[in-house]
């Protein structure tokens, strides 16, 4: 009897996803909806790399480093995969990209110019 339930388990689960597709094709065919003469932001297209020159850094009230010593360069339009164990470090390299952290120690580049020598507004 087991694998009669599990087939009509398999076919009752195969019955939501198809709904669930065909409710997101439904939003993804409509069109787009801009206001006529109104004026929108445009991504720039980003030209650069990010580079890390033996970037360590530290969570305060943390004895152990979360990074020690990364250096990596990635180049514009470069597709990177961050790979590694729990508490490894992927995170915390993702936040300094996006800048949420400063490493106190080794200089890190983002499109040309050093964060370290950066305000907000710029």
């Amino acid at each position: 009897m087991a694998p009669v339930s599990q087939a009509a388990a398999l076919l009752a689960q195969y019955h939501q996803s198809s709904t669930a597709l065909q409710s997101l094709n439904g939003v993804m065919e409509r069109p787009v909806e801009r206001p006529e003469g109104k004026q929108f932001i445009s991504r720039p297209v980003i030209r650069g790399e990010i580079r890390f020159d033996k970037v360590t850094l530290r969570y305060p009230d943390e004895e152990r480093e979360a990074l020690r010593d990364i250096s990596l360069k990635i180049e514009a339009g470069e597709k990177v995969a961050l790979l590694g164990r729990v508490g490894c470090g992927k995170s915390t390299l993702n936040k300094l990209m996006l800048g949420l952290y400063q490493p106190p120690a080794g200089p890190f580049w983002s499109m040309g110019w050093t964060f370290a020598s950066s305000t907000p507004s710029s």
